[in-house]
């Protein structure tokens, strides 16, 4: 045997025959070749990114521990922002598996809340570019920043231009809530009020043999309209033009009364458009025209009675954010604890798939899993150091079974003697709403877009693709209705029947469980329902919502209902919990390979983040869906 020279990979039966296989092709060589080199390229390249991310990990300890936490007597805060402001930590993805480390809203509103009581913080810093935020992000920002500037400190804002390059109008009433307003020379306020696209791909899809089958409950619940119709329906016009003039009504009373402008003039402002720095300056929308080597200067003057002086320290919100957490430990082990339990994207049941078709789950538009939530809602009933909960809920709707899943989750909560708020952010509605209804109390901004109560479901059909490339699908089936999923074709009338008796359930379960959990009846739940959105000051009309707030208002709620004076007497828990840098890594790497399919390219052409959200949803929930298309 001795000389036989055995691979190891050789089965366990031997032959002395010698068979020589056919030499593979050029074209089959090539792919191996290449083949191997890619995944060696992605073996050495995960293996870096983990390495990078463990030596970031035990250097941010390091000096996390060793870092001196202490705050000047002559310190500064400073908000900068630069994109948009994530409700909840992101994690990295392949092309930039670092992202994320900004602040979050809460933390950012935290840091301001905290630093209003602290008397080594002289005044606030904005400083915009390129920011990119919401309405309802700018109003709860504005409010705690109003709560600081009461404590008697000043504020200041700054941009190069406040909507360069596109409107800034949320940008611009941010700014207004400073007592100084200041732009760099050149620059512009672009204050164009409010432009909602949308697309329609109907006939696009004709085009190329789809069509889009869908059946909605009831006609504002417009969804899928980007794929059904050329055009928007009256609903949905009606609806997205109450909307618009009710946002648009509070940006212009709000700016106005900070700017001490007539809310008619501001209004001509917005008409116009555009500001070039010395028309800006003219009309009183900035204070100042100048640079960031003077705005420092003042600021040091203010400070310090000095515009050179070295002993003014800027702090930037999200250190200023961990210098207080890292102060407040000890302290928390005598408070109540409560939790926070962010609920932000589209609700789906499980995040263990992680495309669509080639559309990355997350990716364009991020989901959130109800098994997860749920799961972390029941840990938290059987806690007996977690007092109650507060949702923290940023969702346009998802499948209706995965929101049942975490409504379940929070009766739970609720049946072992535990309040549940909510506070909503952009927006709360569909799924979103269905969650939020038995809260024991419910907060919205007044821009937040919630409501939604309808459903919708389908499917898109590709027959006539398949033609067009020539390409004939067989099939095998038993049961009348067996092909009701298929892609290759059309509902058939029974199966119309089916989805319908489906839609019809989904929609009096929503009613239903809106009247019990608002203590409506049925008939005042219906006439707010119909799939149409509202904001939070029509909410608030209706029954939808008990008070408009923000997260610091719904966390003083949560403090009155457990018998204590405000939040400061609160112990917070925020779920679920972050993932550490070599976590997100790790889940990085089994997502290196992103293909790309055909609706990812679609979705890449129409560059519309809602239309991958919806896809997602509808594919997770079996083509059933209460969505709300609204962009948050």
């Amino acid at each position: 045997m001795g000389k036989y020279n055995f691979h190891k990979s050789r089965t366990l039966i031997y032959s002395k025959r010698k068979i020589l296989p056919k030499k593979p092709s050029l074209l089959r060589r090539s792919g191996y070749v290449i083949g191997k080199a890619f995944k060696r390229m992605f073996m050495v390249l995960g293996g870096l990114i983990f390495l990078s991310a463990l030596i970031s990990t035990i250097s941010t300890s390091f000096m996390m521990k060793n870092m001196d936490m202490s705050v000047s007597d002559k310190s500064v805060l400073l908000l900068k922002i630069e994109g948009n402001i994530p409700e909840v930590r992101r994690s990295g993805y392949f092309p930039d598996p670092f992202a994320g480390r900004e602040a979050t809203l809460d933390q950012i509103i935290t840091a301001i809340d905290k630093a209003t009581l602290d008397e080594n913080i002289k005044g606030i810093v904005l400083s915009l570019k390129g920011a990119s935020i919401t309405i309802a992000q700018a109003q709860e920002l504005r409010d705690a920043v109003k709560k600081f500037k009461d404590s008697g400190k000043f504020s200041v804002s700054y941009a190069v231009s406040y909507g360069e390059g596109g409107s800034a109008l949320a940008n611009y009433y941010l700014a207004s809530a400073f007592d100084t307003i200041w732009m760099q020379p050149i620059g512009i306020v672009s204050i164009a009020g409010f432009n909602a696209e949308m697309p329609f791909l109907k006939d696009f899809f004709e085009k190329i043999g789809v069509r889009g089958h869908f059946i909605q409950r009831k006609e504002y619940k417009s969804a899928m309209e980007s794929f059904t119709r050329s055009g928007m329906s009256e609903y949905n016009k009606e609806s997205m033009e109450a909307v618009i003039d009710d946002l648009f009504s509070q940006i212009v009373a709000d700016i106005s009364a900070d700017r001490n402008i007539a809310p008619e003039q501001f209004s001509e402002y917005i008409n116009q458009g555009i500001f070039v720095d010395k028309e800006a300056l003219s009309q009183g929308l900035v204070d100042r025209v100048g640079y960031s080597d003077m705005v420092v200067g003042e600021i040091r003057e203010i400070v310090d009675s000095n515009p050179e002086s070295k002993n003014v320290d800027f702090i930037p919100v999200e250190e200023y954010y961990k210098y207080i957490i890292s102060k407040s430990t000890k302290e928390f082990e005598q408070k109540e604890e409560i939790a926070v339990v962010h609920i932000n994207g589209a609700i789906v049941q499980s995040d263990k798939r992680k495309s669509y078709m080639g559309a990355p789950l997350g990716i364009g538009g991020s989901v959130v899993a109800a098994d997860n939530i749920a799961d972390i809602l029941y840990d938290i009933a059987d806690d007996k150091d977690i007092k109650a909960v507060l949702l923290r809920i940023n969702s346009p709707g998802g499948s209706p079974a995965a929101s049942e899943t975490i409504r379940r989750a929070i009766l739970r909560v609720k049946e072992k003697g535990k309040k549940v708020v909510v506070s909503m952010g952009g927006a709360a509605a569909s799924g979103g709403y269905w969650i939020s209804a038995d809260a024991d109390y419910i907060f919205a901004q007044n821009s937040t877009l919630t409501g939604s109560i309808g459903v919708i479901g389908g499917k898109f059909d590709l027959a006539g693709l398949w033609d067009k490339l020539s390409i004939n699908w067989e099939s095998i089936n038993k049961g009348e209705n067996s092909t009701i999923w298929s892609i290759n074709q059309g509902f058939s009338e029974g199966e119309l029947k089916v989805m319908s008796r489906m839609m019809d359930n989904v929609y009096e379960n929503f009613v239903n469980l809106v009247s019990s959990g608002r203590n409506m009846s049925i008939e005042e739940v219906e006439k707010i329902a119909k799939g149409r959105v509202w904001t939070g000051n029509d909410g608030l009309e209706n029954g939808l919502v008990d008070e408009i707030g923000g997260y610091l208002d719904a966390l003083d709620k949560v403090a009155e209902i457990i018998g204590k004076t405000d939040r400061g007497d609160l112990s917070i828990v925020i779920l679920p919990r972050p993932k550490n840098p070599v976590e997100e890594i790790l889940d990085i790497i089994g997502m290196q390979v992103m293909a790309t399919g055909f609706f990812s390219s679609i979705f890449s052409a129409v560059n519309n983040s809602s239309v991958i959200e919806t896809m997602n949803v509808l594919d997770d929930s079996n083509g059933v869906m209460i969505y709300s298309n609204f962009e948050r």
